[in-house]
């Protein structure tokens, strides 16, 4: 494994050795395989960079100029969190988007492009917002937190895509035993 460039191979060794895990909960035990041993340094050296971003983040102390899209400020009584709790959720953050958000846009941009009136309407509603390039602007305007409700049309069309074909559907697989494929009710189909 090149550990020399870590955001290259790191975040999809650490999704696959956590994919394995939850497969085979006795995994981490099985330190004799060749595999469990690559994929647990992954993990390990992955765990490492996370510490970096955290341990980098902490040196540049904390953005009291920083507010929610609901302009919510952080109250001056709540605490940092330590870094033994930290880790985790800012590790869930970066592996939880490091995939999924990718793997969505690609699965909205092929849905729009097999419906060119989806298309249409949506390059309508980003026209009518300004948020498109067109002969009269060269350039569209940046998109504001203003602008995310008024693209309706959009966000439908991201949630009806995700609905379709939902990357973080993991958990959801079902195998039959007998591997061969099971009808149910209803006419669902477990495929072996």
């Amino acid at each position: 494994m090149d550990l020399d460039r870590p955001w290259q191979r790191l975040p999809t060794a650490a999704l696959l050795e956590a994919e394995q895990i939850l497969l085979d909960p006795l995994r981490r035990y099985k330190v004799w395989r060749k595999d469990v041993r690559e994929d647990t340094a992954a993990t390990k050296a992955l765990h490492k960079v996370m510490q970096s971003l955290v341990d980098t983040m902490r040196d540049a102390g904390p953005l009291q100029h920083c507010r929610s899209p609901a302009g919510h400020q952080r109250p001056q009584h709540w605490q940092a969190l330590e870094d033994k709790r930290l880790l985790p959720e800012a590790s869930t953050l970066f592996m939880a988007g490091f995939e999924t958000t990718g793997h969505t846009a690609a699965w909205v941009l092929f849905a729009v492009s097999q419906h060119s009136e989806v298309e249409a309407n949506i390059v309508k509603e980003l026209r009518s917002q300004d948020l498109l390039a067109s002969p009269q602007a060269a350039a569209p305007r940046p998109i504001q937190w203003d602008d995310i409700p008024q693209l309706v049309y959009l966000t439908a069309t991201i949630k009806e895509t995700m609905r379709l074909y939902p990357v973080a559907g993991g958990a959801t697989f079902r195998h039959s035993k007998s591997g061969k494929d099971v009808a149910l009710r209803g006419g669902k189909l477990i495929l072996s």
